[in-house]
């Protein structure tokens, strides 16, 4: 398979889940706020979020934990390799809602409203994650032209996988064309932004693991951690 350039993808975020606003503030479900200003916060994110993705698809190559672009890119961290240990692609995503949000976020704790910017950060990481997942159903739409199934979503920072691979992997995807980059400290900006490895594996191979966020992920104290 020769590498093909992906175009970038414009996500539609026609709904944004209110559990998930409260699971990413930190807020237990019963919390006290009223569904109207969650509501509010939700209309006001999907306002100012101007999601995009893009993606490209590579060889992947098991024994040796290597993205086969050029250069190629061996993978470092136990984790990635064994999520990734029975593909044979490997899809490079980098996703963003850009910083409109974020500034408008900054505005509020500026101002005191720190109600307010809680929940619309809350809400911009709801929205990235949203358009993570729409790109992640095209990428399984690639995957199956190809006789393939796709894993979950992988990205820097899950368990041993470490972040400074951040600017590897967003020249793999080539995310300049989104507009995303990464810090000196490997922090991606815009800081709504994500980006992951989805390993394509041969269908009927084995049984694609679907429990590699967070019920494999050993940071317990995560504030957005889902209940297991």
């Amino acid at each position: 398979m020769e590498v093909v350039i992906t175009p970038a993808y414009n996500p539609i975020l026609s709904n944004l889940d209110i559990s998930e606003i409260k699971r990413y503030a930190g807020l237990h479900q019963n919390f006290g706020f009223s569904n109207t200003m969650l509501q509010k916060t939700c209309s006001q994110a999907r306002i100012l979020a101007v999601p995009k993705a893009i993606w490209q698809v590579y060889p992947y190559t098991t024994k040796t934990a290597a993205i086969n672009a050029i250069p190629a890119l061996t993978l470092q961290g136990a984790s990635v390799r064994k999520h990734l240990s029975a593909s044979v692609y490997t899809a490079v995503l980098a996703v963003t809602i850009g910083s409109i949000l974020e500034d408008e976020t900054t505005n509020y704790f500026t101002k005191g409203e720190y109600t307010k910017g809680l929940l619309l950060d809350a809400a911009g990481t709801t929205a990235v994650e949203a358009a993570a997942d729409q790109a992640a159903k095209l990428i399984e739409h690639e995957a199956a032209k190809l006789g393939c199934q796709i894993t979950k979503r992988f990205s820097p920072g899950y368990n041993d996988f470490k972040v400074t691979v951040q600017p590897d992997i967003l020249a793999l995807a080539n995310a300049k064309e989104i507009n995303v980059s990464a810090t000196a400290s490997a922090m991606l900006f815009p800081r709504k932004s994500i980006t992951a490895l989805i390993g394509f594996v041969p269908s009927g191979t084995i049984e694609v693991c679907q429990t590699n966020t967070c019920h494999s992920c050993n940071k317990i104290n995560c504030l957005a951690r889902k209940e297991i």
